[in-house]
């Protein structure tokens, strides 16, 4: 039997964990659009992370109807944005960053409809993290 009530509160938790300054991160889309239409990859930036943040909250707010998805749009904007400022490692840190989330909702998800499994980062993730964070160390060691 579907409990309308749980639903219903659910998608509302999912809604409010998403939004950024009263607005939900996807009525943000043109505006960062024009930001990096203008240049204003600095601007951008800034608004890309928090709407990033938004991203992964609501995917961490247990809701049926998103299935475990975590957009990419917002991580991978802010990563190009990054990458063409020099920063390769911060853009690296927030593809994985990204995946971890989109691994976590999915683990969520699958936890919600079946039998509860431990949460863990696939080997591919994990290799990734392992990667991004020696380039971190020769950036910061120089060697």
């Amino acid at each position: 039997m579907v409990d309308i009530d749980r639903i219903a509160a659910q998608e509302r938790a999912a809604k409010a964990a998403g939004m950024v300054d009263g607005r939900h991160y996807t009525a943000y889309v043109p505006e960062v659009r024009a930001l990096l239409k203008s240049g204003d990859s600095d601007a951008a930036a800034g608004l890309l992370m928090r709407l990033a943040e938004a991203v992964e909250a609501q995917a961490r707010v247990p809701d049926a109807m998103s299935g475990g998805a975590v957009p990419a749009w917002y991580h991978e904007r802010l990563a190009a944005i990054l990458r063409r400022a020099g920063r390769d490692v911060d853009a690296e840190l927030v593809l994985v960053r990204l995946q971890t989330a989109q691994a976590f909702a999915r683990a969520g998800y699958e936890r919600m409809r079946a039998a509860a499994q431990p949460i863990r980062p696939t080997q591919a993730l994990a290799q990734r993290l392992g990667r991004a964070a020696g380039r971190l160390v020769r950036k910061v060691t120089g060697r």
